[in-house]
């Protein structure tokens, strides 16, 4: 069987599974990395983490990732792309895996990633003298 390694708890609001492509997203915002869209991963960003011990992870495109959470004092809903939200109880466990076709994003002649997070992003922009 595969390796199964538990990376471990941490209180916070919730945590953001992305691919590469949605790294510059949600995850960005809360402090996860920009990742090269041509680097086979997963990310894992912790939403406001209750400690500095606990930092985005990059993990191979093919783990599998379970959350569940632990506390729930509060309510803890599951929201996918921003679009679908579901309400999740005790002991509810949530798979994440990376789907099994790619996608091809068009790229027009004269941009790249990295002038696409110049432009949007104002990324790496030499200062104006």
């Amino acid at each position: 069987g595969a390796l199964q390694d538990d990376v471990g708890s941490f209180s916070g609001d919730g945590v953001i599974v992305a691919t590469p492509t949605g790294s510059t997203a949600y995850s960005l915002s809360a402090g996860g990395p920009i990742i090269s869209p041509s680097v086979p991963c997963l990310l894992l960003t912790p939403i406001c983490p209750h400690t500095l011990a606990v930092r985005p992870l990059v993990i191979p495109a093919g783990d599998v990732v379970w959350i569940r959470a632990l506390d729930i004092s509060e309510d803890v809903i599951l929201t996918v792309d921003g679009q679908v939200g579901r309400a999740l109880g005790p002991g509810d466990l949530v798979q994440v895996r990376r789907g099994r076709a790619d996608v091809s994003l068009v790229r027009f002649p004269g941009y790249s990633f990295f002038s696409t997070l110049r432009r949007k992003l104002n990324w790496a922009v030499p200062p104006r003298g």
